[in-house]
């Protein structure tokens, strides 16, 4: 669903990882200008590590709304990836809390990426959520390519769900997406 009235958004963050597994960080991104606030804010810790040849992931979140009252949220979620030959298979939980602004919800997702040719990477993912859009899937194919610290992806993501009050239409979108790491 998109928070920017499928308009470019500009987005950045900052995170510290040790070599325990623990992180911390945040993230932030413009919004639409009809939205009740002008920046997203996510807050997050979390631990990564490996077992049994699995890579797994849990995180806390917190979604704040700068200069709004009762939109902020907390979300936890956990990822779980397994690597094979050149593919990698994952699956995640995301799952809210009954809170002020948020009904009790579950989102699961599957995916695969494939590193191809020319360093091209392949992907899918299907997710599924219940709580906040009751039985909204959304899936995603695309392909991403690094270059050094640089990453361009294009993909196509869809839904099968309508958000009114969030502003989308929720039609099919070609997402492009250009980002860097220091």
């Amino acid at each position: 669903m998109s928070l920017s009235d499928r308009r470019p958004a500009l987005q950045g963050g900052v995170e510290y990882a040790h070599n325990s597994g623990f992180f911390a960080g945040a993230w932030a991104s413009s919004l639409c200008r009809s939205c009740d606030a002008d920046v997203e804010l996510d807050v997050y810790a979390g631990y990564s590590g490996t077992a049994a040849g699995l890579t797994y992931t849990v995180t806390a979140l917190k979604y704040f709304y700068p200069g709004t009252r009762g939109l902020s949220y907390v979300e936890l979620q956990s990822k779980v990836e397994k690597e094979i030959g050149p593919a990698t298979l994952e699956v995640e939980a995301a799952y809210t809390p009954q809170q002020d602004n948020a009904v009790d919800s579950l989102y699961t997702a599957a995916g695969a990426s494939i590193e191809g040719p020319r360093e091209v990477t392949a992907f899918a993912r299907v997710g599924r959520e219940n709580g906040a859009y009751s039985r909204k899937w959304d899936w995603e194919l695309g392909l991403r390519r690094e270059f050094g610290p640089l990453t361009v992806s294009a993909s196509y993501v869809a839904t099968n769900r309508r958000a009114a009050r969030l502003g989308t239409d929720g039609k099919p979108t070609l997402l492009l997406a250009a980002g860097m790491e220091f």
